[in-house]
């Protein structure tokens, strides 16, 4: 056995289960944290394609749920979410939507 502390993160956070879309932020913070923005934007768009939307218009529910709020305050999870959305319209990386292509049929 080894002689180190060992964290186990089983479950999910509180702020998981007050965000109205259910989208885990605490995912998309830790590769924020690690500078990986454009694997953040793609996380959040696989729960919502409002992403950008979520950032200006949410009323955080989840913010008031945050664990760090104790230690040493809320994360601003709705600044977060516009930031990553921000970096992501600002690069020239496509949409991140997949559009099937079009066909000749059409329907009636």
């Amino acid at each position: 056995m080894p002689k180190k502390a060992v964290i186990e993160r089983e479950g999910s956070s509180p702020c998981t289960y007050a965000c109205p879309a259910g989208i885990e932020a605490h995912g998309y913070v830790s590769l924020v944290r690690s500078g990986e923005y454009e694997k953040a934007h793609r996380l959040v768009l696989d729960a919502t394609p409002l992403v950008g939307t979520l950032g200006r218009a949410c009323y955080a529910p989840c913010e008031g749920e945050c664990t760090r709020g104790s230690l040493e305050g809320t994360l601003p999870i709705r600044r977060i979410k516009r930031f990553i959305s921000d970096q992501h319209n600002a690069s020239d990386n496509e949409l991140g939507i997949e559009v099937a292509p079009r066909t000749a049929r059409r329907w009636r």
